[in-house]
C-alpha cells in the first residue's frame, strides 16, 4: 500500500498514480479545500489565532475554565452549558464558525473573565490586550458573518453525492451574499 503525502503531486502524489493507471484524468484540486484557503486567506488571521489560543488557554486549566463556567452560569443559566469554547481546527474548518460564534456571543464575559485572570497569567493579558481592541471586535464579526454565510457551502463540497449544478448554484449565492457585504448599507448595519 502507498502512502501518499499529497493529493497533487504530479511525481508520487494520488493525482501521479491515477494519471498512471488512467492517462484521460484530470485533476481537480478539492473545492472545500480551496474554499478554505481562501477563507483563511480572507480573514484576519490575527483573529483566528486569537480565538484558537483563547480556546487554549481556558481548555487547559480546570480552574480557568471553572471561572469561564462561572462567568456564563452568571450571565444566562441556559447558555452556561451550551457554549463552550473549542480551539479551532484546522482540518476540521467548518467548526471554525462555531468557535468564533462563541466568542462573539459571549464576548463581554470573555473580556471580564481575561481582565480577572490578567494579574496573574500573562497569557491572559496578551489576550485581554487583543480583545480590548475595536479592530479585533470588527474583524471577528466580519469573520462570524462570511464563515456562516459559507458554512452550508463548505458542507456540501464535503458530501460524497455532490452534484455540480446544485453547488454552482450554491456557490453564486454565496458570492452574491459576500458581495451584499461590501455594500456600504451592509456596513452600516454593524
Amino acid at each position: 500500500m502507498t502512502v501518499l503525502k499529497n493529493m497533487s503531486g504530479h511525481m508520487k502524489g494520488a493525482q501521479a498514480i491515477i494519471s498512471s493507471k488512467e492517462n484521460r484524468a484530470i485533476y481537480i484540486h478539492c473545492f472545500s479545500h480551496s474554499l478554505k484557503l481562501a477563507l483563511i486567506h480572507a480573514s484576519s488571521t490575527n483573529v483566528l489565532e486569537n480565538v484558537h489560543t483563547l480556546a487554549k488557554f481556558f481548555n487547559e486549566s480546570v480552574k480557568r475554565t471553572a471561572i469561564f463556567l462561572n462567568y456564563k452560569a452568571d450571565d444566562d443559566p441556559a447558555l452556561a452549558k451550551n457554549t463552550t469554547l473549542k480551539p479551532l481546527c484546522p482540518t476540521r474548518w467548518t467548526m471554525q464558525s462555531k468557535s468564533l460564534n462563541v466568542v462573539n456571543s459571549k464576548y463581554e464575559t470573555i473580556l471580564s473573565v481575561l481582565d480577572s485572570l490578567k494579574s496573574k497569567v500573562s497569557v491572559a493579558n496578551g489576550l485581554s490586550a487583543f480583545f480590548e481592541k475595536t479592530s479585533s471586535l470588527f474583524y471577528l464579526k466580519v469573520s462570524v458573518l462570511v464563515f456562516r454565510i459559507t458554512e452550508e457551502l463548505a458542507r456540501n463540497l464535503q458530501t460524497s453525492d455532490i452534484r455540480i449544478t446544485s453547488t454552482l448554484r450554491q456557490t453564486e449565492i454565496v458570492i452574491g451574499h459576500l458581495t451584499d457585504l461590501r455594500k456600504e448599507e451592509k456596513f452600516t448595519e454593524f
